[in-house]
C-alpha cells in the first residue's frame, strides 16, 4: 500500500485537530445562545436565566436565553441538534427531555447519548409524596397497604403523561408491589389543584409545588425522594420514602448540554464556569429560595448521572409498560 494516501489522511486529521484546538483557544468571540426547551417563567427558564446572566459576566460575551417550548422539551433539544457543535449554543434542561423522554417514547428526533455532550449539573429537586388530608393514611406504608386492598382505586395526579411525577408514582407502586390509578394533568398547578379539591388521593410534587399547601393543612406530606436517612431542610419532619421502601429515590434535576462534537476544551470551560456560578453563595441562596438544591457536577460526573437515570427510567417503563405516543 502506498504511503502517500496514508500521509495525506494523517495530515488532514492533524489539520482538523489543530483547527479545533485553535477554535477552543479563541472561544468565545461572539454572542452565545442558551436554549430553554420550556416556556418563560418555569423552573428551567429561571435557572437558565440566572446562569446566562452570570456567564455573560464571566465570559465577557452576551449569553442570551431563547425559549423553544413544545412537546415536553423535544422541540428545543431538536433545535440544539440541528445547530453547529461550536460552543455557541447551549441548552439547559431538566431530566424529562434528556433521560425520561427516551425511556417512554419511540419517536424522538434526537438521541441523548449520541447527539449531546453533558456540560454541568446545576441543581436537584427531590420530589415529595403528598396526600389529601381526608386520606386515612399518615405514612408511606399505610398508603401502600391501602392500595393493595383496593388495586387501582387509589388515584394520583401527575404533571403529565411520561413526566417525572408520573414515573415517581409508578416507581412507588413497583417498589411497594401495589397498583395505583394514574390521572395525568397538563402541568404542576392543575395536578396540585386536583389533589387539593379531592379529585385524586395523592401526588408527587417538588417542594416548591407543595410546601405552602402543607403548611396550610391543605396537603399532608408522607415522604420525600431523598436517600434513606436524609431529610430536606424545608421539610425536616418528613422522612425519606427509602426509610420504608429500600432503595427508593426520585428527584428531578436541571443541567446543561451542548452538541456532541463540541471541542472538549470548550465543554470543560463551560462546565467549570457553571460549577463556579452555582457554588457562589448569593446564587446558591437564590436557587435554594426556588426550592432547589445546588448540586454542581462537571461534564464527566453529569454524564454518569444521565446514563444512570436513563437506565433506571427505561427499566421502570419496560416493567410497568409505560409508553407515550
Amino acid at each position: 500500500m502506498s504511503r502517500g494516501p496514508v500521509l495525506l489522511a494523517m495530515s488532514a486529521l492533524m489539520g482538523m485537530l489543530a483547527a479545533a484546538a485553535a477554535q477552543a483557544q479563541q472561544w468565545p468571540q461572539k454572542t452565545i445562545r442558551m436554549i430553554v426547551p420550556f416556556p418563560p417563567g418555569g423552573g428551567n427558564d429561571l435557572i437558565g436565566r440566572i446562569v446566562a446572566q452570570e456567564l455573560t459576566k464571566r465570559l465577557s460575551q452576551t449569553v442570551y436565553v431563547e425559549n423553544r417550548a413544545g412537546a415536553n422539551g423535544i422541540i428545543g433539544l431538536q433545535g440544539l441538534k440541528q445547530l453547529p457543535a461550536d460552543g455557541y449554543t447551549i441548552a439547559t434542561s431538566s431530566d424529562g427531555p434528556l433521560v425520561i423522554n427516551p425511556a417512554v417514547r419511540d419517536d424522538l428526533p434526537y438521541d441523548t447519548q449520541r447527539d449531546f455532550a453533558p456540560v454541568a449539573l446545576a441543581i436537584t429537586q427531590p420530589l415529595v409524596l403528598v396526600v389529601h388530608p381526608s386520606m386515612p393514611v399518615r405514612n408511606v406504608r399505610a398508603l401502600i397497604d391501602l392500595a393493595r386492598t383496593k388495586p387501582g382505586a387509589v388515584a394520583y395526579s401527575s404533571f403529565g403523561l411520561g413526566n417525572i411525577s408520573h414515573l415517581s408514582g409508578e416507581l412507588l407502586g413497583k417498589a411497594g408491589d401495589a397498583r395505583f390509578l394514574h390521572v395525568p394533568y397538563k402541568g404542576g398547578e392543575p395536578a396540585t389543584i386536583a389533589l387539593i379539591s379531592g379529585e385524586v388521593q395523592f401526588m408527587f410534587g417538588t417542594v416548591q409545588n407543595v410546601i405552602e399547601h402543607t403548611r396550610r393543612g391543605k396537603l399532608v406530606a408522607l415522604g420525600t425522594g431523598e436517600p434513606a436517612g436524609q431529610r430536606l431542610p424545608m421539610l425536616p419532619a418528613v422522612p425519606a420514602i427509602a426509610d420504608t421502601l429500600q432503595g427508593y429515590e426520585t428527584k428531578t434535576w436541571n443541567g446543561f448540554v451542548v452538541r456532541a462534537g463540541t471541542p472538549a476544551e470548550i465543554v470543560a470551560r463551560l462546565g467549570a464556569e457553571i460549577g463556579a456560578i452555582v457554588r457562589e453563595s448569593e446564587i446558591s441562596a437564590r436557587l435554594i429560595a426556588l426550592g432547589a438544591t445546588p448540586a454542581p457536577l462537571g461534564p464527566a460526573q453529569f454524564g454518569t448521572l444521565m446514563r444512570r437515570d436513563a437506565e433506571k427510567w427505561a427499566a421502570l417503563a419496560k416493567a410497568r409498560n409505560i409508553r407515550v405516543q
